[in-house]
């Protein structure tokens, strides 16, 4: 029996939050829109009447050969009609898809008050989000077709438990308790038949159809925390201490290429669906389901001493580490195999040490600073992404098949009989000297009050990442290059594209030599022949980053107040964070994709108060209008290498790599041919971002305790294009076209390239896209009342 409840003294809350939103997402791809009949028939001097589509895609028949030029590219009606069929499915698979952005919230809360020295709160948070066609965020896409972008639905659970004791005046527990499960749930579009399988078109440009592998999937997370945090007031400190534990469960259902996917390497091959060839089929098998589970375990200690009345310390040490659960060793291939495979490199010995200071020298200035030690976890995708291709077949499993071969299926059937499929000769792991990675971060800053209402800040922020994640695996199978590549700079006239001739008079005399890096003549067998890739989670990575900054706030006037700040800034990646040339990380010097050199903000809120007539303080008073201005520097990018003339990669050792542990940098970027020889890593800045926010808001009393508030919203009021510039999305990166005899051709050990810039339509440094996050101009309106 807990007595009576004073009715002050237990509270509860709740909070409802709705929103249904229209986002259309477009495809646009201009060499797909660029497609008509001539690209069916090339080189006709007459075009046929094509008839009216009468499938959504080609159909297999054995008679869609190609019509050739000698009966002037007529005669074949089947095959006209296969190319009516796929001109249809390209075409209206561009433009713009319906997307939805629908979200729904609820936050009951309650707070009791249960005594002087105890305090109990409990909340729970419900999110449920539904997007038809938002599994791709951004705006516009190049790669997909309408009918193949998928829906993505988020559901999420958390609540929380806090309990504050009071057991002496000098002696606090702050308990805290929590429970989480995540719903990642992706779905097929349900324009197409869900079993229909994904069709890829290479040629001109990389286009999928169909189902994709990622549209059906449900991830789900369960994790629990507990954790007790101690205050003790003794004398001149406060002492914090306490512990963490948390413990997370993953259920990951990926059904990937399990549906198979047809690939065409032209337009031609695409209308004639296999029965000639000109592209393969593939299908995965195995096990869509990887669960593990995870614990977190964390202490710390933190001692605030007062050492004078102007100086505060603060010592702080933290140990923190995760427990991965061992992976399921490959033991086909040999013990050192079975190693590497078998095994995660748990490090329990994460001391991290802090130390900060607060001293006020007068009674209007205080200089702050601090250097402290910070160990980051590991990303769970990381882990699964690593462990889950290990080779075996129980886990994953695939067949490859060329088109029209004795064993190739039937464009659009798919294999039922799984049975003979093969696990990989490609597998992943993390590599045996994985360590987590760090940060050191350091920090001064003065801070002088000139007035009560003006206030100057001066600073400057260091940090130091070591043992940072690369954005590709390690291939520990792959042969180092034995060649080079010279590669030599040219005008636009250099290289005729009718004839495949370059001119060497038109290129420039010096040389430009790498080590080989054609995807061709880098051979898998350093370690064991009988395998391909060796692919190794490595965290080799460095990064440093140094800024200066200036805040000024000012109270201007009454109701008038005024904030300015300015930042300067370096952020560089080292030793592979991205890299291309994995047998030389020690080249990836380069700014950091998230390197934004300048950056000024300025916010305002202006609250007039008259003190006129009645009627004058009704229409006047009570009005607010803020603005929030951001003008930033643009971000990095890399230079890139167009596919070369032979056909193989250039300049990118990583394209060798079929894992997917990381998907960023250089190894990221679809059809990556590598960096230009010319130039290093992220030596190209877009254009900046720049956005000024304004908000207008009137409060009505309506009634003793209950008010109204109207609110007229204005996102980027001058309509400024803020392209998105970062991570090989909304730009032209290609900025050479290598050609030459034995450019990329796979068989020449020392080779020669003529790099031709990437002029014209879509050349290189062509904005593309628009980002999401600095959007055109945006009205809202909003109505708040409360009592």
């Amino acid at each position: 029996d807990l007595g009576p409840i004073e009715s002050n003294k237990l509270f509860y809350y709740f909070d409802y939050e709705q929103q249904r939103e229209k986002d259309p997402i477009s495809v646009i791809n201009n060499g797909m829109q660029s497609l008509n009949e001539a690209s069916f028939f090339p080189g006709a001097a007459s075009l046929p009447q094509l008839p009216t589509p009468d499938s959504i895609f080609p159909v297999y028949n054995a008679g869609s050969q190609k019509p050739s030029a000698a009966n002037g590219f007529q005669g074949n009606a089947i095959y006209q009609q296969q190319v009516a069929n796929a001109l249809n499915v390209i075409h209206t698979n561009l433009g713009q898809r319906a997307r939805r952005r629908d979200d729904v919230s609820f936050f009951p809360k309650l707070d009791w008050q249960i005594n002087d020295n105890n305090h109990l709160m409990l909340d729970y948070n419900y999110n449920r989000f539904s997007s038809p066609g938002g599994t791709i965020t951004y705006n516009p896409v190049s790669f997909d077709s309408v009918m193949a972008l998928p829906n993505n639905y988020v559901h999420d659970h958390s609540a929380n438990l806090n309990w504050r004791a009071v057991f002496t005046p000098t002696f606090i527990s702050q308990l805290h308790i929590s429970y989480l499960r995540d719903d990642q749930i992706e779905r097929p579009s349900g324009l197409i038949n869900p079993a229909f399988p994904s069709v890829l078109l290479f040629s001109p440009q990389f286009f999928e159809m169909g189902n994709p592998g990622y549209s059906r999937g449900h991830s789900k997370e369960y994790e629990w925390e507990a954790g007790d945090s101690f205050t003790w007031v003794t004398g001149a400190n406060t002492v914090q201490f306490g512990v963490d534990v948390n413990r997370t469960h993953v259920t990951d259902f990926n059904w990937g290429n399990f549906r198979g996917t047809y690939a065409f390497f032209n337009p031609i091959a695409f209308a004639q669906v296999g029965s000639q060839g000109g592209g393969f089929f593939t299908q995965s098998a195995g096990n869509p389901y990887f669960l593990f589970t995870y614990p977190y375990y964390a202490f710390y200690v933190q001692d605030k001493f007062q050492a004078t009345s102007r100086l505060t310390l603060n010592l702080g040490l933290r140990e923190d580490f995760q427990v991965f659960p061992q992976p399921t060793a490959d033991t086909l291939y040999g013990s050192a195999i079975a190693h590497w495979t078998g095994q995660f490199p748990n490090h329990f010995s994460h001391w991290a040490p802090r130390f900060g200071f607060a001293y006020q020298p007068m009674h209007n200035t205080v200089i702050r600073g601090g250097i402290g030690m910070f160990y980051d976890i590991l990303d769970g995708i990381n882990y699964e992404n690593s462990v889950v291709g290990n080779g075996l077949p129980s886990q994953q499993a695939s067949t490859f098949q060329f088109l029209g071969g004795a064993n190739a299926p039937t464009f659009p059937n798919t294999y039922s009989n799984v049975s003979s499929f093969a696990g990989s000769s490609s597998l992943s792991f993390i590599d045996p000297g994985f360590q987590p990675p760090y940060v050191l971060e350091s920090s001064l800053e003065i801070q002088h009050q000139f007035s009560e209402g003006t206030s100057l800040k001066i600073g400057t922020m260091w940090t130091h990442a070591v043992h940072l994640i690369s954005s590709t695996a390690y291939d520990y199978n792959l042969m180092p290059p034995t060649g080079t590549t010279s590669y030599y700079t040219c005008s636009s006239a250099a290289y005729n594209a009718n004839t495949g001739v370059v001119n060497p008079a038109d290129c420039g005399s010096t040389a430009i030599v790498t080590p080989n890096l054609d995807s061709g003549m880098l051979p898998e067998g350093r370690v064991n022949p009988n395998l391909g890739s060796l692919d190794a989670l490595i965290s080799p990575g460095l990064n440093q980053y140094n800024s200066a900054y200036a805040e000024l706030q000012r109270r201007v006037s009454h109701g008038l107040t005024a904030l300015i700040s300015y930042t300067y800034a370096k952020n560089m990646d080292f030793n592979g964070v991205d890299f291309w040339n994995q047998f030389n990380l020690a080249q990836t010097h380069s700014p950091s994709l998230l390197d934004q050199r300048q950056r000024l903000s300025v916010a305002m809120v202006y609250q007039p108060e008259f003190h006129l007539g009645h009627t004058g303080r009704t229409m006047l008073n009570h009005w607010n209008l803020s603005t929030v201005m951001q003008f930033n520097s643009g971000r990095p990018y890399t230079g890139m290498l167009n596919g070369a003339s032979g056909g193989d990669t250039l300049n990118d050792s990583a394209v060798n790599q079929s894992t997917n542990n990381t998907a960023a940098g250089i190894a990221g970027n679809a059809g990556s041919e590598g960096p230009s020889p010319t130039q290093g890593l992220n030596t190209f800045y877009g254009p900046s971002i720049d956005e000024v926010d304004l908000e207008l808001a009137r409060t009505f009393a309506l009634s003793e305790g209950v008010h109204a508030r109207f609110s007229a919203e204005a996102f980027n009021l001058f309509n400024h294009p803020n392209f998105f510039v970062s991570t090989g999305s909304g730009i032209v990166q290609t900025q050479y076209n290598p050609v030459g005899p034995t450019c990329g051709d796979g068989a020449t050990v020392n080779q020669t390239c003529y790099l031709v810039p990437n002029t014209g339509a879509g050349a290189f440094q062509t904005l593309q896209s628009i980002d999401q996050l600095n959007p055109p101009r945006v009205f809202q309106f909003g109505l708040t009342l409360s009592f």
